[in-house]
């Protein structure tokens, strides 16, 4: 599926273009620069951006970027407020991450959209392209994951279950499997 139809699909299912009318009718006259879906975490340290278990409880909504303001439900943060702000692509999408100048930092996990990119209001460093790290609890999850699917594959093939049944196991142990050499090798780079 392309990243526009994604977008699309998101956006709809957050009610982006209502809540970017909602927030139009609410302070006229204030341009929306982008908007779009968003999972939003906020912190009061510097966290890097990896895979862990923050992001399934996250904040979900629009995240609108006006002339005056990022907004996403109650987050509502000045643009004068903002001391950093950076954009880090990655397969599927893409994080905002902000600091501002009361000692709050911002994660906002987005579908691919060269809106923020293209925009003037929010300064941005646009970072490289790289893949997401593993926390310790997701490559952990992960690891038991590819055990169970490991030995349901191997009592599957050898009681000849199903067929279709132990070519979905297959898949999914491949995809694991593929997910945690990225895991190990981040962490060797780390040590």
């Amino acid at each position: 599926m392309s990243n526009r139809a994604l977008r699309l699909i998101t956006n709809g299912l957050y009610l982006v273009p209502w809540r970017v009318a909602q927030y139009q009718r609410r302070v006229p006259g204030i341009k929306v620069v982008a908007a779009g879906s968003a999972k939003g975490r906020q912190f009061r340290q510097a966290v890097p951006v990896q895979r862990e278990m923050g992001w399934v409880t996250a904040k979900r909504g629009a995240l609108i970027l006006s002339e005056r303001e990022l907004c996403c439900g109650e987050w509502q943060i000045p643009l004068a407020d903002i001391q950093a702000a950076s954009l880090q692509p990655m397969a599927g999408g893409m994080v905002l991450k902000v600091t501002t100048a009361s000692g709050l930092y911002y994660q906002f996990g987005l579908s691919s959209d060269p809106a923020w990119q293209r925009q003037t209001v929010l300064p941005l460093e646009i970072e490289p392209r790289r893949e997401l790290a593993f926390s310790k609890l997701s490559a952990g999850l992960r690891g038991l994951a590819w055990v169970f699917l490991s030995i349901s594959l191997i009592r599957g093939v050898l009681v000849q279950e199903a067929v279709l049944y132990l070519l979905l196991l297959a898949f999914v142990w491949l995809w694991i499997s593929r997910q945690l050499l990225s895991a190990v090798q981040q962490w060797r780079q780390k040590t």
